[in-house]
């Protein structure tokens, strides 16, 4: 299941790239179909939110990915910057404390 779920991740990375954001989506949910907490694949679909404009669930996507893996910069970054976007920047400030708490850092959190 292992090659399975990472040959859908791969294909999924590589249709979003191509911008066929509807293929991408089919293969990362197909990844969450068979792993519903797998932070990559719920990272990738958020990814993709924020590529068509649906902030809120970007947001809950990289919520998800969080919750499950906390020590990955990018999924960090990811939710304090769509928390940006949504004006929600108490919430913004206080996940960027969590995450300098647990050891975040970097040019990305610095600018944040």
């Amino acid at each position: 299941m292992v090659n399975t779920v990472n040959q859908l991740l791969a294909s999924g990375a590589s249709a979003q790239k191509q911008g066929n954001f509807i293929e991408a989506e089919k293969l990362f949910k197909a990844v969450i179909r068979l792993r519903p907490d797998h932070s990559e694949a719920n990272y990738y679909l958020g990814v993709l939110a924020v590529d068509t404009k649906n902030i809120e669930n970007a947001l809950r996507y990289f919520q998800k990915a969080l919750k499950k893996n906390n020590k990955i910069g990018k999924y960090w970054v990811s939710a304090i910057e769509v928390l940006i976007q949504l004006k929600r920047y108490a919430e913004a400030a206080s996940l960027l404390q969590k995450g300098q708490a647990i050891g975040l850092k970097g040019k990305k959190i610095d600018r944040l």
